[in-house]
């Protein structure tokens, strides 16, 4: 069998199915965490937030919810590296997904503090925003790579397209983000940001 009928060949391997379903476990813990906390605004307040040292939903969140999604998303990178190896592009994007993966592990070990905008963030801040901020880079970085390997590949218009349609919208929503870290709509970029990263990760694993 050549090179192309392999990769074309549709697979029921666990770590394909921990990247289709990776994002559940945090979707849900989300939904449950906001209904307990009936004050809390996702236009205008971050995820983590949720998870904020001390809350009654830091549990959920951080150890039912990022947790395994983190740890899913990992097995996927790490499953696309060890069946892809012989593409390199493609094997360096599951790295960086696998990156993201232990990112968002290491940022619901490390809580932020209460309100996620400390004027002197602890120790667990500083950790938590290094951690979220290596997690955007390290997961837009594999959605482009992952492109250029579809182009390289010639793997199709559509999902060229799709795919730099999702890495265009991550782009511009992390970027709003940035130049508006107080206040706003920060929560609804992040949101969009986040969710056109996983859509992409789905869509790449089926």
């Amino acid at each position: 069998m050549n090179t192309t009928a392999a990769l074309s060949r549709r697979e029921s391997n666990p770590w394909l199915l921990a990247g289709l379903f990776g994002f559940v476990p945090h979707l849900v813990a989300v939904v449950v965490a906001t209904y307990q906390r009936p004050g809390f605004h996702h236009r205008s307040q971050f995820i983590s937030e949720l998870g904020e040292r001390g809350s009654n939903t830091a549990f959920l969140t951080n150890f039912l919810g990022i947790v395994p999604t983190g740890l899913l998303l990992a097995a996927f990178g790490v499953g696309l590296v060890v069946r892809y190896r012989a593409h390199r592009l493609l094997a360096i994007a599951g790295g960086l997904i696998a990156l993201h993966g232990l990112c968002r592990v290491l940022a619901a070990f490390f809580p932020c503090d209460v309100g996620c905008r400390p004027v002197v963030p602890s120790p667990s801040q500083l950790v938590h925003n290094v951690s979220a901020i290596s997690a955007f880079i390290s997961l837009t970085a594999a959605l482009f790579t992952a492109g250029a390997w579809l182009v390289k590949s010639k793997r199709g218009v559509v999902a060229v397209l799709a795919t730099y349609t999702l890495g265009v919208a991550a782009v511009v929503a992390q970027g709003l983000l940035v130049a508006k870290t107080v206040g706003g709509d920060v929560g609804l970029y992040q949101r969009v940001a986040l969710g056109a990263l996983q859509l992409w990760v789905a869509t790449l694993a089926f």
